[in-house]
């Protein structure tokens, strides 16, 4: 039953965009939680598209695979490894359980960065699409092929003839869409083809940051996460106004890049460790305003870790909000933060990350927190 969700009728009128935060990538309780929330948007408030923190293209793609049931092919070809667990299993069946309803759950992504290994078809997919506008030479198509092989590597670091060889490569490939867009859409469809553009923009996008984290010095502290999270913000900005115009949309992230106004959160009474910090949720409070809603999620105690790894969570401090939900001696406990409420002056909380030394005024930066008493790491 989700009849325990429904107080979210009220909390929600109004709201477009819905955004599933998390501590860390490895918050298996958190993942259950979430992915009940989303079968409860979906089915009770209309809610049809579900935006991941994972590449554009291949979440896209995934959905024929989750068509024709085929749900492993459709987890392992979209989302991040992160999110390949038996606490989300449940939610991506339930999806592909929808497919060919009047209601369909869609699944997208909003990242820049390649997460599935449908990812790895893109470039093969995109010289395909092309084909009615022309193709690159091939040395040209080698250079890019290069440069992609390097992109899904752990750590991009190409030499400078080889990116020199494979920006070059792209821009082409950039220009022969621009020339011969006419000619794509009458083939292809408008509807694709704007997709089709939105993923070389992206692409290009995805070169760029992979490439800053080389720069760190030039970069700055969060300058490069910046890089990714300006794109993610754009990437769902598009899929709003332009994929999907008419739907509500759910995004599943972590709450680092769904926050808005991280400037006025310190760790460990440094006030400006955030400060040139721009995440992906400060753009989309600017552009929606209250027709967004993001919540975030903490936890008293438990287990933590991501697949294989474990740590123990330790204990809030006396008074944080953590400790103050515990006394209500309830599992789990949602909490609005709109409007302002007992809430607003700076609190420990820690909803990104497990350290305790988290000081914010949360109802400037969430709209509500989804307090677990005891967290359990994520499984296979």
């Amino acid at each position: 039953s989700l009849s325990d969700l429904s107080r979210l009728k009220g909390m929600l009128r109004g709201v477009r965009i819905v955004q599933l935060g998390e501590n860390t990538h490895g918050d298996g309780e958190c993942f259950r939680a979430k992915a009940r929330l989303v079968r409860y948007l979906h089915e009770e408030l209309g809610f049809t598209v579900l935006a991941f923190e994972s590449g554009l293209f291949e979440c896209e793609l995934a959905n024929e695979l989750f068509e024709k049931g085929k749900v492993d092919d459709g987890i392992n070809g979209s989302v991040f490894g992160i999110w390949r667990t038996t606490q989300t299993r449940p939610m991506f069946e339930y999806l592909a359980s929808t497919k060919g309803s009047k209601n369909p759950l869609i699944l997208t992504g909003f990242d820049t960065r390649g997460s599935g290994g449908l990812a790895q078809e893109y470039l093969l997919r995109l010289h395909e699409f092309l084909k009615p506008a022309g193709e690159i030479p091939t040395e040209a198509k080698l250079s890019l092929q290069r440069l992609d092989n390097k992109l899904n590597q752990a750590e991009y670091k190409p030499d400078a003839e080889e990116r020199k060889a494979g920006m070059a490569a792209l821009q082409r490939l950039r220009t022969l869409f621009d020339s011969g867009r006419a000619l794509l859409a009458e083939t292809h469809g408008e509807r694709e083809t704007a997709f089709q553009s939105r993923c070389l923009d992206n692409y290009i996008a995805r070169e760029r940051f992979e490439y800053s984290k080389n720069e760190p010095e030039k970069m700055g502290r969060h300058g490069s996460v910046n890089l990714r999270d300006q794109q993610m913000a754009s990437n769902l900005r598009w899929l709003a106004e332009e994929r999907y115009p008419e739907a509500k949309i759910i995004t599943w992230g972590a709450t680092f890049h769904l926050a808005h106004n991280l400037k006025m959160v310190s760790i460990g009474g440094d006030a400006d460790y955030y400060k040139n910090t721009r995440a992906m949720g400060e753009s989309v409070h600017e552009w929606l305003g209250e027709e967004v809603f993001t919540i975030g999620f903490v936890a008293y105690e438990g287990t933590g870790g991501i697949l294989s790894t474990r740590f123990d969570i330790p204990k809030p401090a006396e008074g944080s909000f953590e400790d103050l939900m515990y006394r209500y001696g309830q599992p789990f406990l949602l909490v609005p933060l709109r409007p302002r409420n007992p809430f607003a002056e700076p609190m420990l909380a820690a909803p990104m990350a497990y350290g305790r030394n988290t000081l914010g005024p949360w109802p400037q930066v969430l709209d509500a927190l989804f307090f677990i008493q005891e967290m359990t790491a994520s499984s296979r």
